[in-house]
């Protein structure tokens, strides 16, 4: 009597688990067969599930997100190219407005030391001025209060 003891290892198409499997016997073999009954695949769990749909959302979002990049540095890139002397325009005006600018509180610093040089130097000439001015009124009074005009030839 020949018994086959050869065994395989053959893939199942459910699980993509191996089984291991034992050839049928052929017509020149006579004896038992013990049928063993073989193990189901294991089945996707929910983890399993949202692992992979996890996966791929992840790489949807990725793909989305190249894509729109390029999109988005392709259109800048083209817009660029139009606005491109507006912009060099635009810049070269606001270059001018802060040379303007600049110069204007150059100016105004120029101005203010000169002020303030004009206030020291004129509050002396003006306390003298106000003091000519009130004895000038003073004379002014003592006239009107007794109006004799002296008038000597000689």
């Amino acid at each position: 009597m020949i018994q086959n003891t050869d065994r395989r290892m053959v893939w199942s198409g459910a699980g993509g688990l191996p089984v291991e499997r034992r050839p049928q016997p052929t017509d020149c073999e006579h004896g038992f067969v013990k049928v063993e009954k073989l193990q189901a695949a294991p089945k996707w769990t929910t983890a399993v599930s949202l692992l992979i749909c996890s996966q791929v959302m992840i790489v949807v979002v990725l793909g989305s997100m190249v894509f729109s990049l390029l999109f988005i540095s392709y259109s800048a890139s083209s817009t660029a190219n139009y606005y491109y002397p507006y912009v060099a325009e635009l810049s070269n005006h606001t270059m001018m407005i802060l040379r303007h600018g600049d110069a204007s509180s150059a100016s105004l610093e120029t101005v203010m030391s000169q002020s303030e040089e004009l206030a020291v130097t004129s509050i002396p000439e003006l306390i003298d001025s106000v003091n000519r001015t009130s004895a000038m009124v003073a004379n002014m009074q003592e006239l009107s209060r007794s109006p004799v005009i002296k008038l000597s030839m000689g």
